[in-house]
């Protein structure tokens, strides 16, 4: 456990790599009236609805971070090239089992979407629940280079970010429990000390998630920030990025996290 929290301070674990945690997010995933991991499934069908109706009919579409394969299942059955990379191991494996089983041909691979994609050029990226914000600014930096390589010259770029009603859904805490029969951190008896910290200046919300059993101790971070209109669309330009539309009502209600949401669709530009 590092002694300090800073802004954009990384862990040297990891939530969706951790074998227990990382089988407790795929449950979270595949729950359909849980928003824990991926949002409720009606929220899922508006938010595919609309891309399907944003993008030419067969485009080859590119879901980065797509866990279990929510999106691009649906993306797959409306008739679109889909390939999906995920870093969890374990929601690769299932996405393949399904696919398999429902008979869709889609492309799935274990990695991060902040290094070489090696997929081949694709009319679309999308990138779903808010993963933008939780990357750090250089890492902001490392996906979008990323997808700008990847992208066609004018292909679309979808993703979402939380606004700056996060912070009405957030408070900052601090504290710990004790955790007898095991649950989502850890399968043994362990204790969670945790920290919430808001850094206002950068927008941004810091939770730190210390973990301790019989196995010694795990630290998890984890980042959320938050953007206006302005903000992502000039972030984006940075990168050769346009923004083509934003919209704000594709969240249903949901009790896990804020509802005001921007969702963007940006076009590439040519390189």
């Amino acid at each position: 456990m590092t002694p300090t929290f800073d802004l954009y301070q990384r862990s040297a674990d990891f939530l969706w790599t951790d074998r227990h945690i990382a089988r407790q997010m795929l449950a979270f995933h595949l729950d359909p009236a849980n928003d824990a991991a991926s949002r409720n499934e009606r929220t899922i069908d508006d938010t595919v609805g609309w891309i399907h109706e944003s993008i030419p009919a067969g485009s080859s579409v590119l879901d980065l971070g797509c866990g279990p394969g929510l999106y691009a299942e649906r993306l797959a059955r409306l008739g679109h090239s889909v390939t999906g990379i995920d870093i969890s191991r374990n929601s690769i494996s299932y996405a393949k089992r399904s696919a398999r089983k429902l008979g869709l041909d889609i492309r799935y691979r274990a990695g991060s979407y902040l290094r070489d994609l090696g997929c081949g050029a694709q009319d679309v990226a999308i990138c779903v629940y808010c993963d933008f914000g939780a990357l750090t600014p250089g890492e902001q930096a490392a996906f979008l280079r990323n997808v700008s390589r990847t992208l066609k010259p004018g292909g679309t770029l979808v993703f979402d970010v939380f606004t700056e009603a996060l912070s009405a859904a957030k408070t900052p805490s601090k504290g710990w429990e004790y955790c007898e029969s095991g649950g989502f951190w850890s399968a043994r008896p362990h204790y969670v000390l945790h920290e919430c910290r808001h850094f206002a200046e950068a927008k941004a919300w810091g939770t730190r998630n210390v973990i301790i059993d019989s196995r010694g101790s795990r630290e998890f971070i984890t980042w959320d920030t938050m953007y206006t209109e302005e903000r992502v669309a000039a972030q984006l330009a940075e990168h050769g990025f346009a923004v083509e539309e934003i919209k704000r009502d594709l969240i249903r209600k949901n009790s896990f996290t804020s509802e005001d949401v921007l969702f963007v669709r940006a076009r590439a530009g040519a390189r």
